[in-house]
C-alpha cells in the first residue's frame, strides 16, 4: 500500500484530508441549524422546488423566482428532490462547496507557485469572513461562483501553463482547458450578469 502513492503524493492526501476536517469541524454548528431570514422565500416555500415543472421554471421564467439563479436554485431542487424539505442537506451542500473552494484556491496557487499555498487556502477555509455564505442557505450562490471562478482559474492554468511533458514542438496549447474555462467562468458569473432580469 504504501507504494501505491509517492510520498509527496500521500502528503499532499494528508493536507487536504486536514483542511476538509479542519472546515467540517468549524461549520458543524451549522450543520444542526435551520432556516433563516429569507430562506422561506429562496427555499421553503418557492414552489419551483416542488415540482418538474418548476425546475423548467427556474431556467426560462425567471420571474418565478426572487433572483434569476438558476443554477443556485437548480441546486436546490435537486435537493428538495433526492433529500425533501429540510435544511440539513442545504447546509451540508454550502459546506462540501467551500471544502472544494478551499481546495482549489490550494491547487490554482501551487500552478502558480506559490510557497504558501496551503497555508493560504487554510486561512481562507477557516476564516470567518465566509461564515455567511458558507451558513446561510440562500447564499449558496457566492461558494457556488466561487467554485465556478476557481475551476475557471485552474482550467486557465492548465492551458496557459501547459504541463512540460506536451508535445515538443508543435506549439500548440491543448484547447479543452480554454474551452473548460470559458463554461466555468461563464457559470461563476451568470448570476450576477443576470441578477437584473427578475426585477
Amino acid at each position: 500500500m504504501s507504494g501505491f502513492l509517492s510520498a509527496p503524493k500521500r502528503k499532499n492526501l494528508l493536507r487536504a484530508l486536514l483542511l476538509c476536517a479542519l472546515i467540517f469541524v468549524m461549520y458543524f454548528p451549522a450543520l444542526k441549524a435551520g432556516y433563516i431570514w429569507d430562506d422561506d422565500a429562496y427555499v421553503t416555500h418557492n414552489a419551483n422546488l416542488q415540482t418538474v415543472q418548476g425546475f423548467k421554471r427556474i431556467w426560462l421564467e425567471p420571474r418565478t423566482s426572487p433572483q434569476y439563479y438558476p443554477l443556485v436554485f437548480s441546486s436546490f431542487w435537486i435537493e428538495r428532490q433526492l433529500f425533501g424539505p429540510g435544511p440539513f442537506a442545504g447546509h451540508l451542500v454550502n459546506v462540501g462547496l467551500h471544502m472544494l473552494n478551499a481546495l482549489l484556491l490550494w491547487a490554482v496557487l501551487s500552478r502558480l507557485g506559490v510557497a504558501a499555498a496551503f497555508f493560504i487556502a487554510l486561512v481562507f477555509g477557516l476564516h470567518p469572513v465566509h461564515l455567511e455564505s458558507v451558513a446561510w442557505i440562500t447564499e449558496r450562490k457566492n461558494v457556488l461562483s466561487a467554485l465556478f471562478y476557481l475551476a475557471a482559474m485552474l482550467a486557465y492554468l492548465s492551458f496557459a501553463l501547459p504541463p512540460r511533458k506536451s508535445a515538443p514542438g508543435t506549439g500548440r496549447r491543448p484547447i479543452v482547458p480554454y474551452l473548460a474555462c470559458v463554461l466555468l467562468f461563464v457559470g461563476a458569473v451568470a448570476g450576477i450578469v443576470l441578477r437584473g432580469t427578475s426585477g
